[in-house]
């Protein structure tokens, strides 16, 4: 029997076992993309929508691979949202280049120093660029800084919102130009209407 969203009843019940689950850190993910809650919940339901409707397409066994695929269908439902309401700025905000380069494979949540941060991954070839980033402390923007330690980059910079610290074994050049284009992403994101 087919259910309205055209899912078998056993499909059904298995998409809300394997993908259900990880409707937390798809709000917290579009909460952040969104910064509003309203906003977040109306991505979140689109994003559940969607994945409805392609469930039959998530090839995915594990709780990892379903928590990635809803993730992904989250920030696409976002950067859609954004760019029917935001048209003006739709080139800037959502860069094609810069996501088939440097594809988002997923994100959780995090705890760094008896806090909880998001994490982002990004992939590069064989690499995954990991994002760490929190809410910073209001105060004047910091430039990037560069650390190297047992084979891995760690960069750190700030902006008047969030803090930001990109990780990965990339070689440095590749990992310096991942961050130029995610701050330029945020500051478009960012950028008043």
């Amino acid at each position: 029997m087919t259910s309205e969203g055209g899912l078998e009843s056993r499909e059904l019940e298995r998409f809300e076992a394997v993908v259900l689950p990880h409707l937390d850190a798809a709000y917290t993910l579009a909460r952040y993309l969104t910064r509003n809650a309203h906003d977040a919940e109306d991505i979140v339901q689109d994003a559940c929508l969607r994945a409805i409707r392609h469930f039959e397409s998530f090839s995915g066994e594990g709780e990892t691979s379903a928590r990635a695929w809803l993730l992904a269908i989250v920030r696409n439902a976002a950067y859609s949202a954004r760019r029917r309401h935001r048209a003006e700025d739709a080139a800037t905000e959502f860069d094609e280049t810069f996501h088939s380069d440097y594809p988002l494979l997923g994100g959780r949540l995090d705890y760094a120093g008896g806090r909880a941060v998001a994490a982002l991954v990004y992939g590069r070839r064989q690499h995954l660029i990991n994002v760490f980033l929190w809410p910073a402390a209001r105060g004047p923007s910091g430039g990037p800084s560069t650390t190297t330690s047992q084979g891995y980059h760690l960069l750190h910079w700030k902006t008047g919102d969030y803090a930001y610290w990109p990780v990965s074994d990339l070689g440095l050049p590749e990992l310096e130009d991942f961050a130029s284009l995610l701050r330029k992403a945020a500051a478009a994101a960012n950028a008043p209407n």
